[in-house]
């Protein structure tokens, strides 16, 4: 747990910089392909095929998100979700948790609250700092409520929806569908004992069959998997 201010920015400056990313950006009209889970877009090359079910899985996932790749080599090419979500926090300034499913959407909720100087906290496998938060429950009442500086918690989902005790943020964002496991535990993290306010919850998703497959899933409070993901595919005529 991190415990000084002046340590807090030289720790998650470091935990960026050790990832070495390799984004690339390639907006190329000649890669544009038919995606089936979204739309057209400017696809990402062949570096990352899918051969099994899972891993399809995966990738199309991430392909609704607007990024393929790994936590240390990925491209974006469809940041309209990131820029919405950019859009929602500079005029809805409130302190959130930000829940997200994988890395490369860290690095980017990350450089967005940084432009928009929010107090940034960051949870997840490899980094636990709550600094911000715990500064923000040490105060009174009097003081929260003067108090004008805005702050996040940028949770990964795995990490951060279980055994976490956020109520003081009564604001919560869900930047790509989790599956139900998570999601169950995570809307919990801020309906703990000691919160006073309703809970807002806003989910960023894309109108595909994939997203809205998965939050049916979330409604009938069942974890999708790959087996679903299968039977959505023949479904689609997408494969045989």
């Amino acid at each position: 747990m991190l415990t000084t201010e002046k340590l807090y920015p030289q720790t998650i400056n470091k935990f960026l910089a050790a990832r070495k990313l390799k984004e690339r950006v390639d907006e190329s009209v000649d890669k544009k392909v038919n995606n089936p889970f979204y739309r057209n877009l400017a696809y990402p090359k062949f570096d990352w095929l899918a051969e099994t079910t899972g891993t399809a899985w995966l990738r199309a996932r991430q392909a609704s998100i607007g990024f393929q790749g790994s936590s240390d080599n990925y491209e974006w090419f469809d940041r309209s979700r990131l820029e919405n979500i950019k859009e929602f926090l500079k005029h809805n300034r409130e302190n959130y948790v930000i829940f997200y499913n994988y890395t490369p959407e860290l690095f980017e909720l990350y450089r967005i609250c940084e432009e928009l100087k929010y107090d940034i906290d960051v949870y997840c496998g490899e980094l636990k700092s709550l600094y911000f938060y715990e500064q923000y429950q040490s105060m009174t009442d009097i003081e929260r409520i003067n108090d004008k500086q805005n702050r996040v918690i940028i949770a990964n989902f795995a990490s951060g929806s279980t055994g976490m005790n956020w109520q003081l943020y009564n604001h919560c964002i869900i930047t790509s569908v989790p599956l139900y496991k998570d999601f169950a535990q995570g809307i919990k993290r801020q309906h703990r004992l000691g919160q006073k306010d309703i809970v807002f919850y806003h989910i960023f998703y894309q109108n595909n069959w994939l997203d809205n497959s998965m939050l049916e899933s979330l409604e009938k409070q069942v974890t999708y998997n790959s087996d679903m993901f299968d039977a959505d595919l023949k479904k689609q005529e997408l494969f045989d």
